[in-house]
């Protein structure tokens, strides 16, 4: 009886390892748009993010921002938000000289958006290579438009297009365990019964 439990709880724990452990957060997926601006004499590349909330979703009073920092981007446009319910501001970089643009999504008190929230920004990168994660939070505020806390914080993640291999690792673990464990019970034979 012991080891049919423990064989039982080792099964639940290695099936229990294949379930990946999401915490919320933004994804992003960059994409090339053009090599020249008229805003700048120095390279510059424009690109357009594309941003993905996974297992977060902004409640009225809510405000999601975006940092640009102002050393690596140019000029924010055509910022979109998903729901039309939102109030999309973007703060531009370097307005004032050496403050971060943001892009500054806000969901208005007795609105409810509807699920996936995606949201979107064209912009100039003035670096070699492909724009990065960037910083975000997600601000709360009272009805009346005052800043109460700061409910989420961290920092984009690039949305992987293919799982890594690792990720089916847990899984097959405990295929393999499960099936070795049923073949191995249907190999034993029945004990006779002693006289």
């Amino acid at each position: 009886m012991c080891s049919r439990l423990i064989r039982t709880c080792a099964l639940v724990w290695a099936a229990a390892g294949a379930a990946p452990a999401y915490a919320a957060q933004i994804l992003y997926i960059v994409t090339p748009m053009a090599t020249t601006s008229s805003k700048t004499t120095a390279a510059s590349f424009a690109y357009r993010y594309e941003y993905y909330l996974q297992d977060l979703a902004l409640l009225p009073n809510q405000e999601l921002d975006i940092l640009f920092p102002s050393d690596r981007y140019l000029d924010l446009s055509n910022g979109l938000a998903g729901e039309p319910e939102f109030d999309l501001i973007l703060f531009q970089p370097n307005n004032p000289p050496g403050t971060a643009g943001v892009f500054s999504a806000f969901l208005p008190e007795g609105c409810l958006p509807s699920l996936p929230m995606t949201f979107s920004v064209d912009f100039w990168y003035a670096r070699e290579g492909l724009p990065g994660a960037q910083e975000f939070s997600v601000n709360q505020f009272d009805s009346g438009g005052t800043f109460l806390n700061v409910v989420l914080s961290g920092v984009t993640s690039q949305q992987a297009e293919v799982p890594e291999p690792g990720y089916f690792a847990p899984g097959a673990l405990a295929l393999a365990m499960a099936c070795f464990y049923r073949a191995h019970r249907r190999r034993r034979p029945a004990s006779a019964p002693s006289a």
